[in-house]
């Protein structure tokens, strides 16, 4: 996990952000995992949205196409809102 990245808020924050104590926050980043729970899974969902901030957009595509959404309405919803930013600015 990326938890050295300078796009990273320090570590009481980010403890604060998934309900978590910094100490936990510290021992990760300094590589004391011994398993994967629930906490781990919210500090590594935070540090992908933050370092990576498609990462939730790109979630919600995989969960509106896995439920049968059109792929081709959803393009041109896409190409709609980017028309409608390039008319605004």
């Amino acid at each position: 996990m990326q938890l050295r990245n300078p796009l990273l808020p320090p570590q009481h924050e980010i403890a604060r952000r998934i309900r978590a104590d910094q100490g936990f926050v510290s021992h990760v980043r300094n590589g004391h995992v011994k398993r994967i729970t629930s906490r781990i899974i919210r500090l590594e969902d935070y540090v992908r949205q933050i370092i990576d901030p498609r990462t939730p957009v790109l979630s919600e595509v995989e969960v509106y196409l896995n439920s049968g959404g059109d792929p081709h309405l959803l393009v041109q919803q896409v190409r709609i809102l980017g028309e409608a930013q390039r008319i605004r600015r």
